[in-house]
């Protein structure tokens, strides 16, 4: 709904259909599709596409890379691409986008999303925080929370992420590619549209962890409810743990 919304603001709805590039296993196609569009669903990974073949009800799923799929769709073009933290992990960017260009209708959208290279926000989320500095400690010298503040490495861990995105190079990548960025959205973990599945503090969740006695997980919650309006800051300066860009496609 929150994507949609956002489509209706920039007058580039309604849509007729949805190509969810590297879409995991479907949760996006599937909501798509209950929207009244006719969703397809391609990924590489075969546990995936089995899950969502399983459970989606998907009209289009393929079991195929992004290249592998450019090639078999036999020049047609879709109205809404969305390519939700994928381009972080392709050794090609440039390649990438050549072919969502291809795939992209002349009156398309596309919805491309990345973590923000840019995301002191991230350092400042105590769940979050301590899984990427023991993500980067076991990998690389100098990762203490001072190490990465200072450097500002986020978002670049390879082999998992290679590269790393803000809202000025990635917006220049797509400018670089034909396509007209129209509107930039930072956002915060636990934004109820881009990032929901780490829910914020509530207070109902600390009542609840109080009335049942964790305390450790009380004073953590507690952290998180406080620290909350500093991350907000941040994502005001741009510097909250999300990206998202709609583009539209220029010709060439």
């Amino acid at each position: 709904d929150g994507y949609i919304e956002e489509l209706k603001r920039l007058k580039k709805w309604p849509r007729q259909d949805f190509l969810d590039l590297g879409g995991g296993l479907g949760y996006y196609a599937k909501a798509a599709l209950t929207k009244g569009l006719k969703a397809i669903l391609v990924d590489i990974d075969p546990v995936s596409i089995e899950f969502a073949n399983k459970h989606q009800e998907l009209p289009e799923v393929y079991q195929a890379s992004i290249q592998e799929f450019s090639e078999i769709s036999s020049h047609k073009t879709y109205d809404w691409i969305f390519l939700r933290h994928n381009i972080e992990h392709f050794q090609n960017p440039d390649n990438l986008l050549d072919i969502v260009y291809y795939l992209l209708s002349e009156d398309g959208v596309l919805t491309i999303e990345t973590d923000n290279n840019a995301g002191v926000e991230i350092l400042l989320h105590p769940k979050r925080m301590r899984f990427y500095q023991s993500l980067y400690s076991k990998n690389y010298e100098g990762s203490s929370l001072i190490d990465l503040l200072l450097k500002l490495p986020l978002a670049v861990d390879p082999p998992r992420h290679l590269f790393g995105f803000r809202a000025d190079n990635l917006s220049q990548l797509l400018i670089n590619h034909s396509f007209e960025p129209v509107k930039t959205i930072h956002y915060c973990l636990g934004d109820a549209v881009y990032w929901p599945n780490i829910p914020n503090t509530t207070i109902y969740l600390l009542i609840e962890k109080l009335t049942n006695f964790k305390i450790m997980s009380f004073l953590l919650e507690l952290v998180c409810l406080i620290i909350f309006p500093f991350r907000k800051m941040l994502n005001r300066l741009q510097m909250s743990s999300g990206l998202c860009i709609y583009a539209t496609k220029k010709a060439r």
